[in-house]
């Protein structure tokens, strides 16, 4: 499957995940950080099921490897 299959995938999942996923975070005291992301979740979830698909050892060897050389086209909002 595709880069841009599996995005389409996951932007589908995304809107009932999301909400999902923000009441399973950590409670630290009555202070809660929410900065915004410039990476998008979907575009998060897709790097980290293209790096279980990739047969990578670990992430950081995928990112600058895999994504920011080969990906940047198909996901142009990537952080250095």
């Amino acid at each position: 499957m595709r880069v841009r299959a599996r995005f389409c995938a996951v932007d589908d999942v995304c809107p009932t995940f999301a909400p999902l996923w923000q009441g399973y975070g950590l409670a630290h005291g009555s202070k809660r950080r929410h900065r915004p992301s410039t990476l998008a979740l979907r575009a998060m979830m897709t790097i980290l099921i293209l790096f279980h698909t990739a047969r990578y050892r670990h992430c950081k060897a995928l990112y600058p490897e895999h994504v920011c050389r080969q990906r940047s086209a198909e996901l142009p909002t990537l952080v250095s």
